[in-house]
């Protein structure tokens, strides 16, 4: 829009958000997603939308490719090329409108309405994430075995691709695009309309796991009053167990005021499964049962060593947090008060990370008036409450 002199008038973009994109960013280059999948813009005569979602379409492409390029280059002439064609081209849904009246809020509205876009149905077995989208082996039948050999022989190319795909998991390109583009963004690099070239930049591919973040409060307990021979006592065994640290680059706020030792550190970057006796149980989690047998001795034993004051037990349960705005579609119609509610989105959406990061979440996005982030249960709803305040601010 603004390569061809158009204005954004809502949502509010930062200028150095757009400028990263050609990687002319300063600071810390974004971590999460903060734009709307609507926007309103005000353009010249000359203006063309299609170039717009040509633009879309071809940075997905480019995304796809360096995806493809990174995992599956020597499936090239195989059905998994023609399942991953086929998803990556007809994926996106874009509808657009043009009206000389400013003042026109209905318009797009009025355009969904009218829905054209109908996605074709898919034969074989279907992704375990999005629905009815076929996953890329190209198996036509349920089949254990030979989902199996497709499957485990892809996980066993790479240290990351083991860890991003769990065992007995099939996914369609879009799913496979969402788990593994973190690993290759940095490298992306497109020509796109309108005389610019599309740039990607390094993002954080360390998000805590859901068990590590639903033990996370417990934990923070834990580690600050239990003595220290139960820290080290379980961490030798833990670590033998999992052979890594997969929170090491996790940071949540519940620690952050803790005196730590080593084993107190080393014990906060674990595995969040080795807190918790039923994932130890499962075989399928830890396939060295004896050894977890071991951990769940001295995990015991660690429980046991701060019973006396009464901290809550480890639960499994975590929270997934999405907030939108109340009656805001209601308010945009009234034209005289757009520009304020963008700016006052704006606001809001630049301070979600300081509140969600204060409330030991992860957040996954924040743009518009649309929030969505991970947090332990424990904190969910003051974290609520606080974004509440927040925007009604």
């Amino acid at each position: 829009v603004k390569k061809q002199g158009g204005n954004i008038m809502f949502p509010k973009v930062s200028d150095d958000y757009l400028a990263w994109l050609e990687k002319k960013g300063s600071g810390n280059p974004p971590q999460q997603g903060c734009i709307p999948n609507r926007f309103k813009c005000e353009v010249p005569n000359t203006f063309d939308p299609k170039l717009v979602e040509k633009s879309l379409q071809d940075a997905w492409q480019a995304l796809a490719d360096k995806v493809w390029e990174q995992d599956l280059s020597h499936l090239k002439d195989s059905k998994t090329r023609e399942i991953w064609d086929r998803q990556v081209r007809h994926f996106w849904e874009i509808s657009w409108a043009l009206t000389d009246d400013i003042e026109q809020s209905k318009i797009m509205d009025q355009r969904k309405n009218w829905r054209n876009h109908l996605p074709r149905e898919e034969a074989g077995v279907k992704c375990m994430m999005l629905d009815g989208l076929q996953e890329l082996s190209g198996i036509e039948t349920p089949n254990a075995k030979d989902l199996g050999v497709f499957w485990e022989k892809l996980r066993k190319q790479s240290n990351t691709l083991e860890s991003d795909l769990r065992e007995h998991e099939y996914l369609c390109a879009i799913a496979f695009i969402k788990r593994r583009f973190v690993h290759c963004f940095e490298d992306l690099k497109a020509e796109m309309p309108g005389g610019w070239n599309l740039q990607g930049w390094d993002v954080n591919s360390s998000v805590p796991s859901v068990t590590y973040m639903a033990a996370a409060p417990w934990l923070a307990q834990v580690l600050e009053h239990a003595p220290e021979q139960q820290l080290q006592e379980f961490h030798k065994k833990a670590r033998k167990l999992t052979g890594s640290y997969p929170e090491y680059h996790t940071h949540l706020s519940c620690f952050e005021n803790i005196q730590k030792t080593q084993s107190q550190r080393d014990i906060q970057n674990l595995d969040g499964s080795v807190f918790f006796d039923t994932a130890l149980e499962n075989k399928n989690i830890f396939p060295n049962q004896e050894l977890a047998k071991e951990v769940k001795k001295v995990l015991k034993a660690l429980r046991d060593s701060v019973t006396a004051l009464k901290i809550t037990p480890v639960s499994p349960f975590y929270a997934v947090l999405m907030m939108d705005g109340d009656s805001l579609g209601v308010q945009m119609n009234v034209f005289t008060k757009q520009e304020l509610i963008t700016d006052s989105l704006n606001c809001f959406t630049q301070g979600v990370a300081k509140v969600v990061k204060n409330h030991s979440g992860f957040l996954i996005y924040a743009g518009g008036d649309d929030v969505l982030a991970l947090l332990p249960l424990e904190y969910a709803l003051s974290c609520a409450y606080d974004l509440r305040q927040s925007y009604e601010t």
